[in-house]
């Protein structure tokens, strides 16, 4: 009579050993995912943890060995994909005659490369030198302290007299503005410029010498600048399209004078 018990449970001792198995590895998966992650899942999500230390660590290596270049080379970039940034949310505008001859704004449809690359150039030209030299001359001039004094000449000095001149001068020659287009733009466009630049960075630039390493702080700078050359742009672009909409509007206006009849006088009477 235990012959069929023997065999019953020799058939079944396979299943409960996998069973067993499968509550020890079930047993070990739960151990590792007490934070809702496995093991491997685990250990390259520490992995990405460090990725953005370990990078911060080489920036501040090759900074600190060529500070000119790397600022340069990392606000000539950071510019170029504001200005993509900038066209592709705040699109340049055009006036163009439609088919029945009236003037529309029309939105282009294409990038202003050119554009684009004279951002660049200013971020690589005046960040990769002039400002370099300031941050630079900063905490050898005035110690590698007091923030608020070094914030305070960074945006009421440097930036409205030296940084937005150069802005408007290298970035309007890589336009192909004469030396009249671009002295007549920065007399229009200075002030709002600067008034607008001022508050922007005044809380930025003293975060950046108080809390932030000297290797790294022309980096915050082009993050920041990211959001603050987007806004210029909106700003030239508001101008542009503020132009081209008063021009559409007198070229309809013209045209519907000409094309109305005028009215018999009172003159013949």
């Amino acid at each position: 009579m235990n012959t069929p018990f023997k065999g019953l449970a020799r058939s079944v001792r396979p299943f409960a050993r996998l069973m067993e198995r499968g509550g020890a590895v079930e047993e070990i998966r739960r151990h590792f995912s007490r934070r809702g992650k496995s093991a491997p899942s685990r250990m390259r999500l520490a992995n990405l943890q460090r990725l953005p230390n370990m990078v911060h660590r080489n920036y501040a290596k090759v900074s600190d060995k060529y500070p000119f270049a790397t600022a340069g080379i990392t606000c000539g970039v950071v510019f170029f994909w504001a200005d993509v940034f900038a066209q592709a949310v705040f699109p340049p505008v055009s006036l163009v005659t439609d088919e029945k001859g009236q003037s529309v704004i029309k939105a282009q449809d294409h990038f202003n490369m050119r554009r684009c690359a004279a951002l660049m150039a200013f971020g690589l030209i005046y960040y990769g030198g002039p400002l370099k030299f300031i941050y630079l001359g900063f905490d050898r001039w005035l110690g590698p302290k007091r923030a608020m004094l070094k914030a305070s000449l960074d945006v009421l000095v440097h930036t409205p007299f030296l940084a937005i001149p150069a802005y408007f001068i290298i970035t309007g020659t890589v336009k192909g503005q004469t030396p009249g287009e671009i002295q007549a733009q920065m007399r229009e466009e200075w002030f709002d410029a600067s008034t607008g630049s001022m508050i922007f960075w005044l809380p930025v630039c003293m975060i950046n010498f108080r809390y932030i390493p000297q290797h790294s702080r022309v980096a915050v700078t082009a993050g920041a600048s990211f959001v603050q050359k987007t806004w210029l742009s909106w700003l030239t672009n508001r101008r542009t399209y503020a132009a081209a909409s008063a021009a559409a509007t007198t070229n309809r206006s013209s045209n519907f004078t000409a094309a109305t009849p005028a009215t018999p006088g009172l003159a013949g009477a």
